[in-house]
C-alpha cells in the first residue's frame, strides 16, 4: 500500500488545487491513514449486521462521520487511490467491489446501476454521475412539470396525495410546485409525503422555495405523474366527488344522515308518483 501511494505521489498531489506543504513521508502517511479509515468505514457499513453495535457507525454525537462530511470538496481523495488500496487489502473475488461499498454507504438505490467501468474522480463526482443517471430517465423532448396545481388545489379535487410517493422528494422542483406556503406543508405532512422534525411549516416552505434557485433543469422523471395529477385536478367530476365527500360524508354521522335523507326523499317521490297514478 505504501509503495503504491509513493509511486503515485505526484499524481495525487496534482489532484488538489492547493499545493500541500507536507514532505513526502508525511504526505504519504496522511493519504494512507485517510484511505484506510474510509475503506474500514465503508466495510463496516456494508456489513452492518455484524458491526451494529460498533461505535464508529453508531456514534450519536454531532461530530460523527456522515456521508455529508465525505462529500465536502476539502475532504476528497482520488477515487483510484481508494479503489486500488481496497483491492490490495481485499484480494478475494468474493468480496464486494469498492464501487458497491461506495454506493451502499451514500445511497444504494440512487447509485445502484452505475457501470463498474465508470471513471470516477472522487466521491462528489460519484454522486454527480448517480444524479445524472437518475435524471436521464426523462422525456426525450424535455417535458417539464410546469403548471402543477399546488397541494391545496390537489387536495380540494380529492387527490389526497394517493398518487404522490415520498420518493418524489428527490425531484426538488416537484415539491416546489406543491408547496407555496406553510398551510400546504400541513397537507403534505398529513398525506405522509413530508416528515417534519425541525422548524415550523413556514420555514419548511421557505426552504423548498429557495432550493434550486438560479438553476436550470430539463425534463423530469416525474413528468407522467404530474400529468396524471393535472388531469385529475382538471376533471370536474373529481371536484364534485371531493365536495360531496367533504360536505356530506366527512364522518359517519354526516354520511348516515345524508343516506337517510336521500332514502326519505326517494320514498316521498315514490309515494307522490303512486298517488298521482291512483288519481289518474
Amino acid at each position: 500500500m505504501l509503495a503504491f501511494i509513493k509511486n503515485n505521489e505526484q499524481q495525487i498531489r496534482n489532484f488538489y488545487a492547493k499545493t500541500s506543504d507536507l514532505g513526502s513521508t508525511e504526505f504519504v502517511g496522511v493519504i494512507l491513514n485517510d484511505a484506510i479509515f474510509i475503506i474500514e468505514l465503508f466495510w463496516r457499513y456494508f456489513n452492518y449486521s455484524f458491526y451494529a453495535s460498533d461505535y464508529l457507525i453508531n456514534n450519536p454525537s454531532s461530530d460523527s462521520v456522515s456521508p455529508i462530511e465525505l462529500l465536502k470538496l476539502e475532504n476528497q481523495h482520488p477515487y483510484f487511490i481508494l479503489e486500488e488500496l481496497y483491492r490490495l487489502a481485499y484480494v478475494s473475488p468474493h468480496h464486494p467491489t469498492f464501487m458497491e461499498l461506495s454506493c451502499n454507504y451514500f445511497d444504494y438505490e440512487m447509485c445502484n446501476g452505475i457501470p463498474r467501468c465508470t471513471a470516477v474522480v472522487h466521491f462528489t463526482d460519484l454522486i454527480r454521475i448517480a444524479l445524472l443517471k437518475n435524471y436521464s430517465k426523462v422525456e426525450p423532448n424535455g417535458k417539464s412539470i410546469a403548471n402543477l396545481p399546488c397541494a391545496a388545489k390537489l387536495y380540494e379535487s380529492g387527490v389526497k396525495f394517493k398518487g404522490i410517493k415520498r420518493e418524489c422528494l428527490r425531484d426538488i422542483r416537484f415539491e416546489r410546485r406543491l408547496i407555496d406556503t406553510g398551510k400546504y406543508v400541513d397537507l403534505l405532512i398529513e398525506g405522509g409525503i413530508v416528515i417534519s422534525s425541525f422548524g415550523g411549516n413556514a420555514s419548511i416552505s421557505n426552504m423548498f422555495n429557495k432550493l434550486c434557485s438560479q438553476t436550470g433543469f430539463v425534463g423530469s422523471c416525474y413528468y407522467h405523474l404530474c400529468e396524471e395529477l393535472k388531469a385529475h385536478y382538471n376533471n370536474p367530476l373529481n371536484h364534485t366527488k371531493a365536495t360531496l365527500n367533504r360536505v356530506y360524508f366527512s364522518n359517519l354521522w354526516k354520511g348516515t344522515a345524508t343516506v337517510a335523507a336521500g332514502l326519505l326523499l326517494l320514498l316521498t317521490m315514490i309515494q307522490a308518483m303512486t298517488s298521482i297514478k291512483q288519481v289518474a
